[in-house]
């Protein structure tokens, strides 16, 4: 952790350990160790900024430690979405949607209303 917690390394460690939780599912289990880390520190530099989102990240990483197979419904890439409004890039992130977003309209449309972007 960096000696002033921030959300942009909080979304670094997000974006790290999704990457690595690729890995652990695609044949490198123990990576999973790796994923926990990472999320550990995203944990860590966002809680002074947003001890609410930093709870949710809490969750997913305790999720993660549980077990092996709790890996499989993590949802580390709605973590990631989050963390761009929770960084004041939520309006920059709702102008590049594309589509294929269309997938992801629930949490996008949810953090719309929370973070002020109706």
């Amino acid at each position: 952790m960096s000696e002033y917690p921030c959300m942009d390394c909080c979304r670094k460690h997000i974006g790290t350990a999704w990457a690595l939780y690729f890995e652990a599912m695609g044949g490198y289990p123990w990576y999973r160790t790796k994923v926990v880390g990472e999320l550990v520190e995203a944990e860590r530099e966002s809680m002074a900024h947003n001890p609410k989102f930093a709870e949710k990240i809490r969750e997913c990483r305790r999720k993660i430690s549980s077990s092996f197979e709790a890996m499989a419904d993590v949802c580390l890439e709605d973590l990631a979405i989050e963390a761009e409004f929770v960084a004041g890039e939520g309006e920059a992130l709702l102008r590049r949607l594309t589509p294929s977003a269309n997938k992801k309209f629930d949490i996008i449309d949810r953090l719309r209303k929370e973070y002020g972007f109706c």
